[in-house]
């Protein structure tokens, strides 16, 4: 004859976290919350306006820039 063991603590045993579950559920709300991310910028962008002076405004060159080459026009690279 066989008898059964009960758990004295409380009479069943507890179940086991499901680590691997919890960390599925984990990525998807980071990848939910990313892709909400990425299309609220897309609309940020759509809605603004463009820079003034359109494209003008893209190709003055930065102040660091115009520092640089200005170095480096004084300072040419050595032919090693």
């Amino acid at each position: 004859m066989r008898i059964a063991r009960v758990n004295t603590y409380g009479g069943t045993m507890g179940r086991r976290t499901n680590y691997g579950f919890e960390k599925k559920q984990r990525e998807l709300r980071k990848k939910k919350k990313n892709q909400e991310k990425a299309e609220r910028r897309n609309r940020e962008e759509a809605a603004s306006p463009a820079p003034e002076g359109g494209e003008a405004a893209d190709e003055t060159p930065s102040e660091a820039q115009r520092l640089s080459r200005e170095w480096l026009e004084a300072h040419p690279p050595s032919g090693n």
